[in-house]
């Protein structure tokens, strides 16, 4: 809750109590486990999560999310990938710590990457599936200007993690809003490579079907993208193995600079949806069912029918 809907005396709680509890605790947790090895630290929350996640709402949520995806599943099937997911969930906090290390010894591992190299900056695109933090070790791995947007937490200080991600892998980091479209024309301008994930929904996006079913999608890149003439790539992002992450960098997408700028905007964010949809339908225990991807009206319409 924003703290402009708090009284004054709550939102000193929160302030001086409950948001400093939280980053004690936060912070502890991603400290013991940067002192686990990596495989350990991934096994470990993996374990945690597959034991908690499916008591939680958001599992329910994911199992009405999967309905949606795939209408024509049974309930076991769902129920297993649900099960899949948290697994995997749980690993990428147990990872978070050790991006670094993972790059170091190659249980991060980058392809495609000769598709950047005549490049002068682009916008690359990704979505939460695997670990997909794994994607902003891009620029450590190939020695490339990056930049990355975040979503700031309620709590401020726990936005301190964000910050330290933005350390480990070299990029330059902005908040979502107003600072991250000029941070974004900044990474380019300087031949940077923006990296995205664009599997959320955005109420300032426009209407593109996903899995069939309306989804509010962002479109600010790609009028970025089409506006500084600068290439669209698509990064998909696979766990092979327990703590294995694979990135594969798509040759740049094809682009009608001649057509409208409307109609080639939304005929992209059209072929980057259906490209998702397809690594998801691969590899559904890998992305991340609890977010809300068609918003709660599309749910609400579902379960009353």
């Amino acid at each position: 809750m924003s703290m402009s809907y708090r009284s004054a005396p709550i939102s000193m709680l929160f302030k001086l109590v409950i948001w400093p509890l939280e980053c004690v605790m936060l912070f502890g947790l991603l400290g013991c486990l940067r002192l686990l090895p990596t495989q350990f630290a991934s096994g470990i929350m993996a374990a945690i999560f597959r034991l908690i996640g499916p008591y939680t709402g958001w599992h329910s949520r994911s199992l009405r999310h999967l309905s949606l995806a795939f209408p024509d599943m049974n309930m076991p099937q769902k129920q297993q990938i649900a099960r899949k997911m948290w697994d995997n969930l749980g690993r990428n906090v147990g990872e978070y710590m050790h991006l670094d290390r993972m790059l170091a010894s190659a249980r991060i591992q980058f392809e495609g990457t000769e598709h950047l190299d005549t490049a002068q900056g682009g916008i690359i695109i990704g979505a939460h599936l695997a670990n997909w933090e794994a994607l902003s070790m891009l620029g450590k791995s190939e020695n490339l200007p990056i930049g990355l947007i975040y979503r700031p937490l309620n709590n401020p200080y726990a936005n301190l993690a964000f910050r330290r991600r933005a350390a480990i892998s070299g990029a330059d980091i902005y908040q979502k809003g107003r600072e991250a479209s000029l941070g974004m024309l900044r990474t380019l301008r300087k031949n940077g490579f923006m990296l995205m994930l664009v599997d959320q929904q955005l109420r300032e996006g426009i209407s593109i079907p996903f899995f069939g079913h309306p989804a509010q999608t962002a479109i600010s890149h790609i009028r970025i993208a089409l506006k500084q003439q600068k290439p669209i790539y698509l990064a998909r992002i696979s766990r092979k193995q327990n703590a294995s992450i694979t990135v594969s960098i798509s040759p740049a997408l094809m682009v009608d600079n001649s057509a409208d700028s409307d109609q080639e905007t939304k005929r992209l964010a059209t072929y980057i949806n259906t490209e998702i949809e397809d690594w998801i339908t691969q590899c559904p225990e890998q992305w991340l069912w609890p977010h809300r991807r068609w918003g709660k009206n599309i749910l609400a319409t579902t379960e009353s029918e």
